[in-house]
């Protein structure tokens, strides 16, 4: 008979098995370039991966472009953020609100239109990593170091240690 301690027993050698192939994995991760920053206005060619992504402005392009990011994000489907944040934009910064009346709003989307109004002075660059928690791991990492503008430190994602 199977009682609750085995299945309980059974449940924790698959979490630790789980857990020791999440730590393969991201040992694995050979680092990926960011992409080379895009005008905002340029559709994504990759947009339904995982990763990290920046939000740039054009008086902050350069080499090093990462530390001047105005926001830097995760997200499991980076063109869908991507469109998120402009769909705020385009809506002058504001909520949008649907006609069933449920509402939408991109913090991002919404300093970026305070910011500039002007569409084509901003830019997106990404990093793909498929590893989730490693991604929101770094987008934690970047935002922490980088205090981007438009991020709240205490919203970045990052493992949560026990």
């Amino acid at each position: 008979m199977i009682t609750t301690n085995t299945l309980l027993e059974s449940a924790q050698q698959h979490t630790i098995d789980y857990l020791n192939q999440t730590i393969i994995a991201t040992q694995q991760v050979s680092p990926p370039s960011w992409s080379t920053p895009q005008p905002w206005t340029q559709q994504l060619k990759h947009g339904n991966i995982p990763g990290v992504y920046a939000v740039l402005h054009s008086s902050h392009l350069g080499l090093n472009f990462i530390p001047n990011a105005m926001c830097i994000g995760y997200s499991n489907k980076i063109g869908g953020r991507k469109s998120s944040h402009t769909r705020t934009f385009n809506n002058q910064g504001n909520t949008i609100i649907a006609p069933g009346g449920t509402s939408f709003y991109s913090n991002t989307g919404s300093q970026m239109y305070h910011h500039d109004d002007n569409i084509e002075n901003w830019f997106f660059s990404f990093m793909p990593l498929s590893n989730a928690l490693l991604a929101k791991q770094f987008e934690h990492e970047l935002v922490h170091q980088y205090k981007p503008p438009f991020n709240n430190p205490s919203h970045a994602s990052g493992l949560k240690l026990i």
